[in-house]
């Protein structure tokens, strides 16, 4: 039977290891925790979930006392987190098919982070990353202070057979507050750390756009995957879906990009079932104003759904937030009662999706529109849970012009 080890290397910042450990401790055989001076009492609680602490004091970064908890463990497999991170207990029951997937070095795994910002704002960013090796595959850390990539050199297996870096949709969530500038210079000294040994391996160049996407620099997003594409398509070999994805997300984040149109639509032929491709494709359709072509968009991501089993699709894309998108669309072709559909059919999805919940609210007031028109039978939100929903934001809506005044 294979045997799975958790490493996972904490400091004196991180004070969220406890519901890591509490997430994961059932699943793994091992659990590694590479001490680099925390003030929290690790000891104790890593005696409660049966770790074995390694003392790492005198490592200056965490890849470096991961390296030393690699060296501890005796797993077939390693799988490492960072203390803010955890997985939910749905993800748990299926997680060890994983060690068992023929061919495969190395698992990215879908990383869905909520960074709070100094507004106090929640920003949701997803990627993925490289969290689950062969521990006899050759693997090791590198990196500088808290940014940490898997030194990954090629992408064939030893034996030369087939791809050795697989992706699987298993999710780890993550909590965070990002810290630009002095981020930045983290990222910066990695990346000339890479460019000083003339690191060519796309996986490496990969793992570096993500930290900028991390950091909403998404000039170097794009620079970053453009090269990864290119080193792919010199290879002789298709660029993964999860590059189109990091690049065209963070493309889309800054305008539209009439420019790089085709190039998104030839990846979306690529993968035709990647729900992030077409939803991408319909954000760009929606910036220049064409919305019937807009909607097609959105209603292809329907037609995918949120589930493809190789591919990290953002929660939402294939249900409620392409359902909110086409009710934009919908009301852009003054096509209203039907914008009004679409935007139940996203709080249908995602009763708690505040900006569909909006749309409706708005729509109802200023154009009269009665929601039980709208209920098609297909919907299963009842009625009244629906108008609770919007007199519950009509009324909190009435609260923030008070305190406004």
């Amino acid at each position: 039977m294979m045997t799975l080890t958790l490493c996972i290397a904490v400091d004196h910042k991180n004070n969220r290891l406890e519901r890591c450990l509490q997430s994961i401790h059932s699943l793994v055989d091992e659990i590694i925790v590479a001490d680099m001076g925390t003030s929290m009492p690790v000891n104790q609680l890593c005696q409660d979930y049966g770790a074995t602490v390694v003392d790492c004091r005198q490592s200056m970064h965490p890849a470096d006392a991961l390296n030393l908890a690699l060296e501890q463990a005796t797993g077939d497999w390693i799988l490492w987190l960072n203390p803010n991170e955890y997985l939910k207990e749905s993800a748990l029951p299926r997680y060890r098919d994983l060690l068992y997937i023929a061919g495969a070095d190395l698992i990215l795994h879908h990383v869905v982070e909520f960074q709070k910002t100094v507004e106090g704002r929640v920003r949701v960013v997803d990627y993925g990353h490289p969290r689950l090796f062969r521990r006899q595959a050759g693997f090791h850390f590198f990196g500088k202070d808290e940014v940490v990539f898997i030194d990954i050199d090629c992408t064939t297996s030893r034996d030369g057979q087939g791809q050795r870096i697989h992706m699987r949709s298993f999710k780890i969530h993550a909590e965070s507050q990002v810290e630009q500038t002095a981020t930045v210079r983290k990222i910066k000294r990695v990346e000339q750390e890479m460019t000083a040994v003339q690191s060519h391996s796309p996986w490496n160049l990969y793992e570096l756009a993500c930290e900028y996407l991390r950091i909403r620099d998404y000039k170097q997003v794009v620079k970053w995957t453009n090269k990864i594409i290119q080193l792919f398509l010199d290879q002789k070999t298709t660029p993964p879906a999860v590059i189109y994805k990091l690049k065209y997300a963070a493309v889309l984040d800054q305008t539209s990009f009439p420019q790089n149109e085709r190039s998104l639509e030839l990846a979306a032929r690529m993968y035709p079932d990647f729900t992030d491709l077409h939803y991408y494709i319909g954000l760009n359709y929606v910036k220049q104003s064409r919305f019937e072509e807009a909607l097609q968009a959105f209603n292809y991501c329907l037609e995918c759904g949120n589930t493809p089993s190789d591919y990290f699709v953002r929660q939402g894309l294939g249900s409620y937030m392409a359902h909110h998108y086409s009710g934009i669309c919908l009301e852009k072709l003054e096509r209203t009662v039907e914008a009004a559909c679409a935007y139940i059919r996203a709080i249908d999805s995602y009763q708690n999706y505040v900006p569909a919940v909006e749309a409706l609210n708005r729509l109802v007031i200023d154009f009269n529109i009665d929601v039980a028109d709208c209920m098609s039978e297909d919907i299963e939100l009842p009625l009244e849970r629906l108008q609770d929903l919007l007199m519950a934001y009509d009324e909190k809506k009435g609260q923030s012009r008070v305190r406004s005044l």
